[in-house]
């Protein structure tokens, strides 16, 4: 993902060094942990992929003028809550990253649901999306947000913009959305530290706001 000169210059300052990378060719992570006979299949999904794109993952998002350079598998709105077009166990991982933050509540929560649905055992789910409590506590970063805490989080109410906010979470709200669908495990975190080392890997994953972004993990 391209990050612009404003993101740079606050990821710089809160610590992270950012570099110019070509995509590594992380293969060999893959066949290392599951087998060689992965590299044939995609046994992964993202869900609101945006631009991003990995030979073993489905792209699950919407395409809209908005976002046209989305690059889409699987064409689906999310914000309907439907059931996702997949057989039961049919995923090794999933991965969503400041997705969730656009839905309402129940379009999330049937997220939940279906990814636990789809998923195989001992798969595990991602999911990054900026931490409301950070927000809400730091002054700093307040003073770039373009309108108040309720418009950053919830304008998508009011406006019906694809781009904009519809919901806000953190710790404790993530932490009862994969318990109350039934993950055997789930706990925050951190910036390129996920359980399933193939989602360590920051070329591809946690590359959007991660300054302001909390990481949660559950596994089913």
């Amino acid at each position: 993902m391209t990050l612009s000169a404003f993101q740079e210059k606050m990821l710089n300052r809160v610590g992270f060094k950012i570099t110019r990378l070509k995509m590594r060719d992380d293969l060999d992570i893959y066949s290392e942990v599951y087998g060689k006979d992965i590299l044939n299949k995609k046994c992964f999904l993202n869900i609101g992929s945006g631009i991003f794109r990995h030979k073993l993952w489905v792209n699950l998002d919407h395409y809209s003028k908005r976002y046209r350079q989305n690059i889409v598998d699987v064409d689906i709105d999310l914000s309907i809550s439907p059931k996702l077009p997949f057989q039961n166990n049919s995923f090794l991982g999933a991965y969503t990253s400041h997705t969730i933050e656009h839905l309402d509540i129940e379009a999330v929560e049937n997220i939940f649901t279906e990814v636990w649905r789809v998923l195989s055992p001992n798969g595990i789910f991602r999911v990054t999306t900026p931490d409301a409590d950070f927000v809400f506590e730091n002054k700093y970063f307040s003073k770039y947000i373009d309108a108040n805490y309720n418009n950053y989080f919830y304008g998508g109410k009011t406006n019906n913009r694809p781009e904009s906010h519809r919901s806000s979470w953190n710790e404790n709200k993530l932490k009862k959305l994969f318990d109350d669908n039934n993950f055997s495990t789930s706990y925050r975190s951190e910036y390129g530290k996920s359980k399933c080392p193939v989602m360590c890997n920051v070329d591809y994953f946690d590359n959007t706001h991660p300054w302001l972004s909390i990481y949660f993990e559950g596994k089913k």
